[in-house]
């Protein structure tokens, strides 16, 4: 696994990722926001619908009601802010052990015992 992130982390003194710049907290925490919103089922829910009526021409529900426009534009204001964060500065691609999702350094991950 991998995760692609908008800001470098660092190894600490005792052994945790911390931000390599204090001022990439903003970016970090803007990136957290809106992970959480793009992940939840209303979102994800809202998502297969649209791709329902695209690639099947099926209508899960109606996506001509208010809400629906409503949650569309707020969506797309939501994945325009997501993306941006990567428009700005460099972005990072760090390894994630699919077991624990640690962060593999230098190739090194602890051993198990099975």
């Amino acid at each position: 696994c991998f995760v692609i992130l908008p800001y470098k982390l660092v190894k600490s003194s005792d052994n945790t990722f911390v931000l390599d710049d204090k001022l990439c907290a903003p970016i970090a925490k803007k990136f957290a926001r809106s992970l959480r919103e793009l992940t939840q089922p209303k979102y994800l829910n809202h998502r297969l619908e649209k791709k329902s009526i695209h690639y099947v021409a099926y209508k899960l529900t109606s996506e001509e009601t208010k809400e629906w426009t409503l949650n569309e534009q707020k969506y797309q204001d939501i994945e325009k802010d997501f993306l941006e964060l990567y428009c700005s500065s460099p972005a990072y691609l760090y390894l994630l052990d699919e077991e624990d999702g640690r962060l593999i350094v230098n190739g090194q991950r602890k051993e198990k015992n099975y």
